[in-house]
């Protein structure tokens, strides 16, 4: 059997060991002033923030932009937050539409995606690359332009794409979870997802099949199918394994390319909030006063 993996399960205990996986149980006991509320809210929940404008924009400059403004947004919105989520889920709602408004602002040329459908029928042949084991100098950076390149990849893909991605797959959060946040359905955020991953899978090579599957026998709207299948799975958190007899190569080569970029942003290194930035943010949130 091929056992086609999943890391997403590993992803969500890394996020709930770290406190960024939200729940569904508001939090009732936040000082009800805005300066106090906030300032307690950045200092849980600031880390976790950064981290998202990291992996939303590639700048940094631009993550850090990101960071003032969901709090300070977060501030003049904290009179009508009424506990109906929790605060983490409300700040991500913020840090959600203050990313919209900087991409409109940027006024760059969004980048067009293809359809699912057209996506799942443009598969390409068996790539001819092998990975290997082992961890020599020349591997280890090869993995970091790989996963250089993946950062690129997400920050490149067009808003409405990579917010469900990132905070599906980076930050471990449910599909239910992301469309309340971005205010669309459940159906849209896994069309979505399943876009941006198949677009993400040419930013990394996969591994060429085992000698036994050589040649692909299957027609591409069966390697299509499986691969809707799998995308289905991956959006469940759920292991997708598959007999050896109903993967041909080109079908081995396209769900290792999806588990290749899941398990590099499942591994991408976690950013740190950087001191000069916590200062400037919990120096303004002591400076301002609630009208």
């Amino acid at each position: 059997m091929v056992s086609v993996r999943h890391p997403l399960k590993r992803l969500r205990g890394q996020a709930v060991a770290s406190g960024t996986l939200s729940t569904r149980q508001p939090h009732v006991d936040f000082p009800r002033d805005p300066r106090d509320a906030i300032s307690v809210l950045f200092a849980e929940h600031g880390e976790t923030i950064y981290r998202l404008g990291r992996r939303i924009c590639y700048d940094p400059q631009h993550a850090e932009d990101l960071v003032q403004e969901t709090f300070l947004q977060a501030f003049r919105s904290w009179p009508r937050f009424e506990g109906r989520s929790t605060p983490l889920t409300w700040l991500y709602t913020i840090a959600a539409r203050v990313c919209r408004r900087m991409e409109r602002r940027r006024a760059a040329e969004p980048r067009r995606i293809e359809s699912l459908s057209t996506l799942l029928d443009s598969l390409p042949e068996p790539a001819e690359w092998n990975r290997g084991n082992a961890e020599s100098p020349l591997d280890v950076a090869a993995r970091h332009e790989e996963e250089d390149r993946l950062r690129r990849a997400i920050s490149e893909l067009p808003t409405r794409f990579r917010l469900p991605l990132v905070l599906k797959e980076l930050e471990g959060l449910s599909i239910r979870e992301v469309a309340d946040i971005l205010g669309v359905q459940e159906g849209t955020v896994k069309s979505r997802l399943h876009r941006a991953r198949l677009v993400l899978r040419e930013s990394v090579p996969a591994a060429a099949p085992p000698t036994s599957m050589e040649r692909a026998e299957h027609s591409r709207r069966e390697c299509s199918d499986l691969l809707a299948a799998k995308l289905e799975a991956m959006a469940r958190g759920a292991d997708f394994p598959v007999e050896n007899e109903h993967v041909c190569a080109r079908c081995a080569s396209a769900l290792d390319a999806l588990d290749r970029s899941a398990e590099l942003c499942a591994d991408l290194e976690l950013p740190v909030l950087p001191d000069d930035l916590r200062e400037r943010v919990t120096r303004t949130l002591a400076q301002l006063h609630h009208d």
